[in-house]
């Protein structure tokens, strides 16, 4: 019975550091779906079938039948030493990735305009801590002309 004790207690320890946490907020807006998205062609329904429901809609209150459609999403994994008892405190953390998408549609339902952005970083905490993050990639509608 002790031998199964302990059996256990080694492969839930080994399972527990191979295993991260993970969270996941909003719409992973992935660039090459963006670069699928094309001024005055690209209707809402084709964004919405490509990326989903959007994560809000704006209206614009002059009255001109413009919407702006936000797509944001927000992805994070723990570092799997942030599960190391003792370590923890000194190096653990999480990377991140973030992306934002909004898009300009018209009267007539189509894209006005757009504009994509892509982030990733890394966050640490303990003695040593602070974040980093840098541009993965930036794209707008006003570049295809």
């Amino acid at each position: 019975m002790k031998r199964l004790m302990l059996v256990s207690v080694i492969v839930l320890g080994i399972f527990g550091l191979f295993s991260t946490g993970c969270m996941s907020h909003g719409t992973k807006v992935e660039a090459s779906k963006v670069d699928k998205i094309e001024k005055g062609v690209t209707t809402r329904a084709e964004v919405e079938q490509m990326l989903g429901p959007a994560d809000s809609v704006f209206v614009h209150p002059d009255a001109s039948g413009k919407r702006t459609m936000q797509y944001f999403g927000q992805q994070s994994q723990v570092k799997a030493q942030s599960f190391i008892p003792g370590y923890n405190m000194f190096a653990s953390g999480a990377k991140t990735q973030r992306q934002n998408l909004q898009i300009l549609i018209g009267s007539d339902g189509k894209v006005l305009d757009y504009e994509y952005t892509s982030r990733e970083g890394e966050i640490t905490t303990g003695v040593v801590s602070g974040s980093t993050e840098r541009e993965v990639s930036s794209k707008s509608g006003a570049a295809r002309q």
